[in-house]
């Protein structure tokens, strides 16, 4: 079962470390702030790992298909239909890729969070 609350706070918590995390590192600080999201997912979760992972990775889903709306937005502003076709065009493999790297990175934080908290 889903628990939005934990995935909503786990999006706003997932592009508030990922942007303060790649400004240390820009290698590994947005998955790092996606990898602690997921952890603060599984904690919140009570109801085993399984449910940790999952509600942790939908948290990771949802905030890729947030950037990836965000980036469309950006490409009609500065560069108007072209810009809008481009990153239509070319975002579509990105965002592919983006959603399983979240998928996987905030999984992995929501089992370690839900192990954490030990109901599981």
């Amino acid at each position: 079962m889903v628990q939005w609350g934990a995935v909503i706070v786990g999006f706003i918590v997932s592009v508030i470390l990922a942007a303060l995390l790649s400004m240390v590192n820009p290698y590994w600080g947005p998955n790092m702030g996606l990898f602690l999201a997921g952890v603060v997912v599984g904690f919140m979760v009570d109801e085993g790992i399984w449910n940790g992972v999952w509600n942790a990775g939908i948290a990771g889903i949802f905030g890729a298909i947030v950037l990836y709306i965000l980036s469309l937005i950006a490409g009609a502003i500065f560069g108007g239909v072209a810009g809008f076709t481009v990153v239509a065009v070319s975002g579509f493999l990105v965002i592919v890729v983006l959603l399983i790297q979240s998928l996987v990175i905030c999984g992995l934080g929501g089992a370690i969070g839900s192990f954490i908290r030990g109901n599981g």
